[in-house]
């Protein structure tokens, strides 16, 4: 018998040696893992919105040159732009006294403001510094005196002060100083007798504040 035909082994596919395999079906997929990981980077880099507002307690020192007294005050901020700080302000001071003729004038201020500051961060450091013009309140009250009485005087400021703060999360403790100059000069005359004292018109302040900070950019 004739021997049995000898097939010819086929020979194997040339592969181009910049071809690229076809992904598997895992590949198409997507990793679930490497996605998850991938998000996470992009969240980590992603900086943390700033505070947009602040609600602050705050406590003080403050002088006008011939008395000295303490104050407290509350603080509301309100911030449009990164470097921009709206504010308003209410603080109300201790009574200081002046020797007036055989007694004394006891005096005590309170004041409204509304302004605006400039606002700078360095990492967890914040400062700013911020003018505001004020409403003031004079209660002047008569001590040792014959005839003593109290009054009240309506009255108008400018505060400029400044501030330098460590943001906590959302706690920020931070110092301040500021001055103040009144429009207007307070005379304290006596009733019977000729003789007046003049108050100044400039006050120094400088104190310690807590804010609680809310809401986000």
């Amino acid at each position: 018998p004739a021997p049995p035909a000898t097939k010819a082994a086929a020979a194997p596919p040339v592969v181009p040696p910049d071809a690229k395999a076809a992904p598997s079906a895992t590949e198409a997929a997507g990793d679930p893992t490497a996605a998850a990981a991938e998000a996470v980077a992009v969240a980590a880099k992603k900086p943390k919105p700033d505070p947009r507002g602040e609600v602050a307690g705050l406590g003080f020192g403050t002088h006008d040159g011939d008395a000295g007294t303490f104050g407290a005050g509350i603080l509301f901020g309100y911030r449009p732009l990164p470097a921009l700080n709206l504010a308003a302000l209410f603080e109300a001071t201790g009574e200081r006294e002046r020797t007036l003729g055989p007694g004394l004038a006891a005096y005590r201020t309170i004041r409204l403001g509304v302004g605006a500051g400039v606002l700078r961060n360095w990492g967890r450091v914040f400062g700013d510094i911020g003018l505001f013009p004020e409403l003031t309140l004079l209660t002047l009250n008569g001590k040792q005196l014959a005839t003593g009485r109290s009054t009240t005087t309506w009255g108008a400021a400018a505060d400029l002060r400044a501030r330098l703060g460590l943001a906590w999360g959302r706690v920020a403790p931070f110092l301040f100083a500021g001055a103040s100059y009144d429009l207007r000069e307070e005379h304290l005359t006596l009733d019977d007798r000729p003789q007046s004292i003049t108050l100044s018109r400039w006050n120094v302040s400088a104190g310690a504040g807590l804010a609680f900070l809310f809401g986000a950019r």
